[in-house]
């Protein structure tokens, strides 16, 4: 029980300080450490409303009563990329998250990120100094880099980073990442998908693919022929995106042989990843 009441007391200084309940002595603009606290505030006549005004056995903290605004750091948000990312103990998994502190950067002690649900350490460190992975040093953005463990089951998996600053304050934040392997066919069309008979025409295939990691980590993507009466199978080749933009586009082309007949063909079509995962689709051709 006294556990519960140190958190407690660390948790409403912010109230009682701005409610006037508690007298104290001035204090630099920083704020109040924890263990400041705890001394100001443990012989308050008051302290036992104030707890019974914040905490019930029933629904616990009631946060809207809280004012920490001046004493813990804040996550402004958490970002994980890519979302979704094989088991593969290769692909790279980037964690960012902006940390920001009411007395300035020079307070954060810390930034963490609990990494075992994928395999990794339980306290891997953020950094800020653009090395490790972090892009700008100083930009409040703590990153690190990583990836998930072939000994992970697949499924969404949730990751805890937290702040601490220099007086004790911890603040907590929370996302999810998707452990998965298999690709997702977003289109799959031909141009023209209406050709005329005996026209020689070139036709285009278009292929876009979501790939868990990078899209580009495919083992093939291949069209059967068969149906227009070309033995061999159509491989379609990666087309990389400008500047840092992935692209999700894959394309190949052929010519309709003269003695395809009218009539509506389908290509079938297989895609295999480098983690061992597959999908299969089909692409509709129209002559006539």
């Amino acid at each position: 029980m006294d556990k519960y009441i140190k958190i407690f007391l660390c948790l409403t200084i912010g109230s009682l300080m701005l409610a006037g309940s508690v007298k104290a002595e001035p204090t630099e603009e920083a704020g109040l450490s924890r263990d400041e606290a705890i001394k100001i505030i443990s012989n308050s006549d008051v302290v036992k409303q104030k707890l019974g005004d914040l905490f019930s056995f029933t629904t616990g903290y009631d946060l809207s009563k809280i004012n920490r605004a001046k004493l813990t750091p804040i996550i402004s948000y958490i970002r994980v990329v890519p979302k979704r990312v094989p088991p593969d103990g290769r692909t790279i998994l980037e964690l960012q998250a902006q940390v920001e502190d009411p007395s300035g950067p020079k307070n954060i002690a810390g930034v963490k990120a609990d990494l075992s649900s994928i395999g990794r350490l339980a306290s891997t460190v953020l950094v800020d100094n653009g090395m490790f992975g972090d892009k700008s040093a100083g930009d409040k953005i703590y990153s690190t880099q990583t990836s998930v463990s072939p000994k992970i089951n697949l499924g969404k998996k949730e990751i805890t980073v937290s702040a601490a600053n220099k007086r004790g304050w911890l603040a907590l934040a929370k996302t999810q990442l998707d452990v998965d392997k298999t690709p997702l066919i977003l289109e799959a069309t031909a141009n023209p998908a209406r050709l005329a008979v005996k026209s020689k025409t070139k036709v285009e295939l278009v292929v876009r693919v979501d790939n868990p990691g990078r899209n580009q980590d495919m083992a093939f993507i291949y069209l059967d022929m068969s149906s227009l009466g070309i033995s061999s199978k159509l491989a379609l080749k990666y087309v990389p995106g400008s500047g840092e933009v992935e692209s999700d586009l894959w394309m190949g082309e052929f010519v309709l042989p003269e003695n395809v007949g009218p009539g509506e063909y389908w290509l079938p079509l297989e895609i295999v990843n480098q983690s061992g995962g597959s999908a299969f689709g089909k692409i509709e051709l129209a002559v006539y």
